[in-house]
């Protein structure tokens, strides 16, 4: 509410309509589209307002109904203003009041009216920690982390030890290297992207410059949004192509499978409900044909399932076409990872069990048992260094396993949803916001 008027946006995080509210008249006078950010500013003298429009800090008359452009850019994905209001600075360029404002991104601009002046500054928020949600080996042998919610992008160095980078980026489902390339799955709209680490990181959607830099990197390369999916849950190098593997939104059911193809640069083939109502959570690759892992869930719990399993799938690359499906697992809803081991065979986890498929054969050859959970998380890999698997157990430990033998052993109790082995024969695995790395002493 500002000098008589109310003003309203309703949504999402994206830009929409904001609705001006007449208190005198009780009437709506006008709409402004598209709009940014959770408010407007308090009014100036003359009960006028400051707001983001169309990625740029636009002064509001409600009187004439006109709005005039700042020249402040606020870019990006999420362009919203986390706060914004008057401020005495005290500096040359910034006379009397200033408009400051706070960017979702921990980035502050300020704005004076008189002087036009205007700038960008780090305000000094101490950032939390955030929860990885995705781990890989990158092609440059950095292992590579992805965060929750607000995301977030780093880079370590898997010799030392020590991080090298950090960026403000999405929120990471998971992470694959395929031919020099970091691709990244990202919520929401099923987005994937593609990171090259010999040039310089430059994303324009997350932590755009005001001025214009190089080509984005990451580069978006296509999203599943107009397929109802919010999840790319599962990718895999599959030759020539990218597979993905997708979880649908709120109110919908039945994942993609997409192939995609980086020397044509596009979408080789897209498939939804390839299994009927469920997503695809795993993938694995061998000899011209992906492997998938599914969830009887969407990519938000509220929505009520119809399956009472999950299924594992074979689907021919060169066809476009499923060879085959099976019930690995009867009674569990996920098969959430997927590894083949050095004699071919295709190993799962599903809630408390590991088993073993001939994809020949299509059947099950080999059932370990961790525990009795039927819970739909969990990871799985295989290490070519010492031809065992490691996983984590339904967020409760990490496991090593024979699969010879089937004999098993935990290595570390806790709640661990994270798992990637890195080509030295390290594993490296995260509990929450911390990063572990299991080293044999080779």
């Amino acid at each position: 509410m500002a000098a008589g008027h109310l003003y309203v946006r309703f949504g999402g995080a994206f830009p929409g309509p904001l609705h001006v509210w007449d208190l005198a008249s009780g009437t709506w006078i006008d709409t402004v589209d598209p709009a940014h950010g959770l408010d407007v500013s308090p009014p100036d003298e003359e009960g006028r307002v400051y707001f983001v429009k169309a990625g740029e800090l636009v002064r509001y008359d409600p009187r004439t109904k006109t709005t005039t452009p700042t020249g402040v850019p606020v870019t990006g994905r999420v362009a919203n203003t986390r706060g914004i209001g008057w401020a005495e600075l005290g500096l040359p360029d910034y006379p009397g009041r200033s408009l400051v404002g706070l960017l979702w991104r921990g980035m502050m601009f300020r704005y004076n009216p008189q002087t036009g002046a205007k700038s960008f500054v780090q305000s000094g928020i101490r950032g939390e920690p955030i929860d990885v949600t995705a781990l890989s080996q990158g092609p440059d042998g950095r292992m590579y982390a992805g965060g929750f919610l607000n995301g977030g992008f780093a880079a370590m160095n898997a010799e030392t030890g020590k991080a090298e980078e950090f960026h403000t980026f999405s929120q990471s489902e998971d992470m694959v290297s395929h031919d020099g390339r970091l691709y990244v799955g990202a919520y929401p709209d099923a987005r994937v992207y593609s990171y090259d680490p010999k040039l310089p990181w430059n994303s324009t959607e997350y932590s755009p410059s005001p001025q214009p830099g190089p080509v984005p990197n990451p580069a978006r390369l296509f999203d599943l949004a107009a397929d109802k999916q919010i999840r790319p849950r599962a990718m895999v190098s599959a030759g020539r192509y990218l597979a993905v593997g997708t979880m649908p939104d709120l109110g919908h059911l039945g994942g993609v499978l997409a192939i995609w193809d980086p020397v044509e640069g596009r979408l080789r083939h897209s498939q939804r409900n390839v299994v009927t109502d469920q997503s695809i959570v795993s993938l694995a690759y061998r000899d011209g044909v992906v492997y998938g892992g599914t969830s009887i869930y969407s990519g938000q719990s509220a929505t009520p399932p119809t399956q009472k399993e999950a299924r594992l799938f074979a689907w021919s690359v060169a066809e476009n076409r499923m060879l085959w499906e099976i019930s690995p697992a009867p009674g569990k809803p996920a098969v959430p990872a997927l590894a083949f081991d050095s004699l071919g065979r295709l190993w799962g986890i599903a809630g408390g069990e590991v088993f073993a498929v001939n994809t020949h054969l299509r059947k099950v050859v080999k059932r370990v048992a961790l525990s009795d959970s039927k819970s739909s998380s969990g990871q799985l890999a295989f290490n070519p260094r010492d031809r065992r698997l490691y996983g984590a157990h339904a967020g409760r430990s990490v496991f090593s396993l024979d699969p010879l033998t089937g004999r098993h052993a935990v290595l570390k109790e806790g709640p661990v949803h994270q798992l990637a082995v890195h080509g030295s024969g390290d594993v490296y695995f995260a509990e929450g916001p911390k990063l572990f790395r299991y080293h044999q002493g080779r």
